[in-house]
């Protein structure tokens, strides 16, 4: 069974403003729209999750049953989304290099210490070996080899 997480979230504003109307207005969105994700919700489970009369709108045992198992996860999702968007493109965390021995004088002093202090969420982590590798399958961001062989492709 397979339950869109818009639909799942729309539900929970519905059930927390006890109002179509009010989840509306708040998601930025048509009633129709919000009509039509609680629907999906239900129609996935094949249960009612919502009691509607003209003047309230309540969660059903099974509603509140799946409240409050995805809430908490909705949270994390929502959480989640903010402090990805807080980087606001900037580099962070960590940038694994296989550099070869002649190619380590080229990284070492100004360079690296320059791209540090201008990428201060990124951590470094330099391998210097001469051995040939698949520097992707070990999990390597990128390589540098220097030296006379011509690699021909």
């Amino acid at each position: 069974m397979s339950i869109d997480l818009n639909a799942l979230a729309t539900l929970a504003t519905v059930a927390r403003a006890r109002s179509f109307r009010a989840a509306a207005d708040q998601l930025g969105v048509t009633r129709s729209a919000v009509s039509q994700a609680v629907r999906k919700v239900e129609d996935a489970l094949g249960t009612a999750v919502l009691r509607r009369t003209t003047r309230s709108v309540t969660l059903t045992e099974a509603g509140e049953a799946l409240l409050d198992r995805v809430a908490p996860a909705l949270a994390e999702i929502d959480a989640a989304a903010q402090a990805a968007a807080a980087h606001d493109g900037r580099p962070t965390g960590l940038l694994r290099l296989a550099v070869s021995s002649i190619a380590e004088r080229f990284l070492s002093g100004d360079l690296l210490a320059s791209f540090l202090t201008a990428n201060p969420d990124v951590r470094l982590d330099v391998l210097v070996t001469d051995a040939e590798f698949d520097i992707v399958g070990a999990g390597f961001d990128a390589g540098v080899r220097l030296g006379s062989e011509l690699i021909k492709g």
